[in-house]
């Protein structure tokens, strides 16, 4: 749009001058009036006072003209009231050149939008925020959030004080400038790596770990799921500088694996190693709550019953269920040192003399304990206990050194029952004699003597001494 000139219209001290088509006047001093014959007005005036009132249009039929007012050395112009501009506010370069900025107003808006300035200057560093209502001011790099925020930032901060500082080389890493060390990844697919990240913690609430190749190593620390599990396809789960490991659940070796338990030579490589075996079913196996003794071996117990799916392991003798094999079969156990209790009527397994035995048999059992006390007011309580399901008959008497009568006697028929009280005196040897049978039904397990006081009073001490013995031949 160009700005058509008609050559110059000259009106020397008039009020008010009708100017004629073609005609050139000079207003200066004076008001140029526009009147469309419609009351809409255009008046130019001088400095002395305002342009006013009616609407200034400027024809450009070629749609590419300019209209410039220029003020090249001092002043300014001023438009009381709202300027509005159907394009861009661009600001020229200082020096008057060709480049500048602009503003522009997007191609459509749903309403109105008005934004109110800050009064005053901001300090180095500070942005422009909004109060959602337009007006702006000077604030903070990251506004409502706060200096301490954890953002992620590409370098540290003078204005922050808790962000995370992403750097990128052969990886990416996010160092921690704050207090917390944990960053989360909340996208909706894998996270993968072709090296191998090294991570300070890593939480994952629900989903899985899943290594395909190689190792995920843990050098210190722990590592858990609460919903979830933690696989790996080829290679290994390892931990290399953990005292004890926890886990809160159940531990799979799935697809034949093996659990290996390595040499305790931080060089070794050898394991030894369980796996388990084609079967049908699942089966859980209840370990020992105590340990075994010398020579003892680790077999099913008979209570409570095994079944199909479970079984409850127990120490027994190694050469019980072996020796019996067949008819005729015999094992002998001796006591290789003294055994003794103190003023407990509780009945307890004797250390030596249990013999394992095997389920549908029959065995004659012979033995002989001998025995002494410290108090004649304490004396021998004894009994045996056999597999579910067995038949007992296992007559007993006692005698003295030194004496031709037999003191007491009686049959036992009851696992775990005691007898008739074996009568004892100080400082002599007595001697109780066991002969009888046993007829196992569907249960192995063992043939366990045992013993007690009869007396809790006092610090008084029963023994069975060392050579007592305890014999099962298979007759069935």
């Amino acid at each position: 749009m160009g700005v058509f000139r008609r050559g110059l219209l000259l009106l020397l001290f008039c009020s008010i001058c009708g100017i004629a088509e073609g005609q050139d006047r000079d207003v200066r001093g004076e008001r140029l009036i526009i009147d469309d014959g419609s009351s809409n007005l255009i008046i130019l005036q001088t400095p002395a006072g305002p342009i006013v009132g009616g609407t200034l249009t400027i024809p450009d039929p070629a749609g590419a003209g300019t209209l410039l007012v220029s003020n090249p050395t001092i002043g300014w112009q001023s438009v009381d009231g709202n300027l509005l501009l159907g394009g861009e506010l661009r600001f020229l370069e200082s020096g008057i050149g060709p480049e500048y900025v602009g503003f522009l107003a997007p191609a459509a808006v749903s309403a109105n939008t008005i934004w109110t300035l800050p009064a005053a200057d901001g300090t180095n560093g500070q942005v422009l925020t909004t109060d959602g209502a337009g007006v702006l001011s000077w604030g903070t790099a990251g506004g409502g959030a706060g200096v301490g925020e954890p953002y992620l930032t590409a370098s540290a901060s003078g204005t922050l004080s808790a962000e995370r500082v992403l750097t990128a080389g052969t990886g990416v890493s996010v160092v921690d400038g704050g207090a917390n060390s944990t960053m989360t990844v909340a996208i909706g697919q894998s996270v993968a790596t072709s090296a191998t990240p090294t991570f300070a913690g890593v939480t994952i609430p629900t989903g899985n770990i899943n290594v395909t190749t190689g190792n995920f190593a843990i050098t210190t620390g722990n590592i858990s799921t609460t919903i979830g599990n933690i696989s790996t396809t080829t290679g290994s789960i390892t931990t290399t500088a953990g005292s004890v490991g926890t886990l809160s659940g159940n531990l799979y070796a799935d697809n034949g694996g093996e659990l290996r338990l390595f040499e305790p030579d931080g060089s070794g490589s050898e394991y030894t190693a369980f796996k388990s075996g084609a079967q049908s079913g699942n089966i859980t196996y209840t370990l020992p709550a105590t340990n075994g003794t010398a020579g003892q071996v680790l077999r099913v117990a008979s209570a409570p019953a095994p079944t199909g799916t479970a079984a409850t392991l127990e120490w027994g003798t190694a050469s019980g269920a072996t020796g019996l094999a067949s008819v005729g079969g015999m094992v002998f156990v001796r006591k290789g040192s003294d055994e003794s209790v103190v003023s407990s009527t509780t009945l307890q397994n004797d250390d030596d003399l249990v013999i394992a035995l095997n389920a549908n048999e029959t065995y004659q059992v012979e033995g002989i304990f001998y025995v002494t006390t410290t108090n004649a007011g304490h004396d021998f309580q004894i009994a045996f206990t056999v597999p579910s399901g067995t038949t007992m008959k296992l007559p007993y008497s006692s005698s003295r050194a030194g004496s031709t009568n037999y003191l007491e006697n009686d049959v036992l028929t009851t696992s775990g029952s005691a007898g008739t009280v074996v009568d004892l005196a100080s400082g002599s040897l007595h001697v109780v004699s066991i002969r009888g049978t046993v007829r196992t039904g569907g249960n192995s397990g063992d043939l366990q003597l045992q013993w007690a006081d009869d007396n809790t009073g006092g610090t008084q001490t029963v023994t069975v001494e060392t050579d007592s013995f305890l014999k099962v031949t298979r007759v069935e």
